[in-house]
């Protein structure tokens, strides 16, 4: 019987070669056995991997991740949760995906339930808010503003919303709730900035939008009397005597002009021409045309 090539090479091989050529061959099938099998890496898919990519600034593979752990986990699972607000976070901050951002946040108020007051619940409404606020959606930014003060009454910074729901209302063009939104910042408080801020708000609403000059008149003397600010105190004054003005009540205007102090050279000579100005039209029933004080250079 003819033998092998195989055969051939092993039997004609010296004697020391075999047993070496055995335990190579050993060996060898060891080392297979040990290696692990060749494929694409497993993807890391949990909350720290998709944390560390947000870390790396790599915010698009983390908004994947951040989406890839909420398939897998369910709802009620607290790294869901977790999940969900930091994926609407990275939508919001670092995507600028706006409108991303409100859907998740949504999503996780949903998920919580309508009346939770968890702080996350908190949280997500409030960046709900501000998120409505951007994408030019005044209405559904209120509504979650209210629901916000509602759910938690002990909020510090209550007045700040409220005068951001006020905003909200001028930007519109909804003046009457505006000023409504604004009474609502000075209620019971000290007068402080914020109330400084919206006492001149309502003024200037009521004075050069609705008209209302009585009502501006009450809230520039607010102003005029409370204000640390000079230039605000002044400004304010003047504003009194237009809208004393507008109301045919020239003899207030002119005593309210006069009883202004620290203007420079320039603004004295110009409230002293108002003040002429305003003398030749006793005689007269229709009001000058009203000076917006408030575009003069304070001193």
């Amino acid at each position: 019987m003819s033998q092998s090539r195989a055969d051939h090479l092993t039997t004609g091989a010296p004697s020391f070669i075999r047993p070496l050529r055995f335990f190579l061959m050993v060996g060898f099938a060891c080392a297979l056995a040990l290696v692990p099998a060749c494929g694409p890496k497993k993807e890391d898919i949990s909350l720290d991997a998709a944390r560390q990519a947000w870390e790396r600034a790599e915010y698009p593979h983390s908004a994947e991740l951040y989406a890839k752990v909420l398939a897998r986990l369910p709802v009620n699972h607290p790294d869901h949760r977790t999940a969900r607000f930091e994926l609407a976070r990275t939508y919001e901050l670092n995507l600028r995906n706006m409108a991303a951002a409100a859907r998740e946040y949504a999503k996780l108020l949903d998920e919580l339930g309508e009346g939770d007051r968890s702080d996350l619940a908190r949280d997500a409404r409030r960046h709900l808010a501000e998120t409505y606020g951007r994408l030019k959606q005044p209405r559904e930014a209120i509504n979650e503003y209210e629901t916000l003060l509602l759910l938690f009454p002990e909020l510090d910074d209550r007045r700040v919303i409220r005068a951001e729901i006020a905003r909200l209302y001028r930007e519109q063009g909804d003046f009457n709730q505006a000023v409504t939104e604004y009474r609502k910042v000075v209620e019971n408080v000290p007068f402080d900035a914020a109330a400084e801020d919206a006492w001149q708000r309502i003024a200037n609403i009521s004075n050069f939008i609705q008209r209302k000059y009585d009502v501006a008149i009450d809230a520039y003397r607010i102003l005029s009397e409370k204000s640390g600010n000079a230039a605000v105190r002044r400004t304010a004054l003047l504003q009194i005597a237009e809208c004393q003005v507008q109301l045919l009540r020239y003899e207030e205007a002119v005593e309210t002009l006069r009883g202004i102090t620290g203007l420079n050279e320039t603004e004295q000579t110009e409230v002293r021409n108002r003040i002429r100005t305003i003398r030749k039209l006793r005689q007269t029933s229709a009001p000058p045309p009203e000076v917006d004080w408030s575009k003069k250079r304070p001193s």
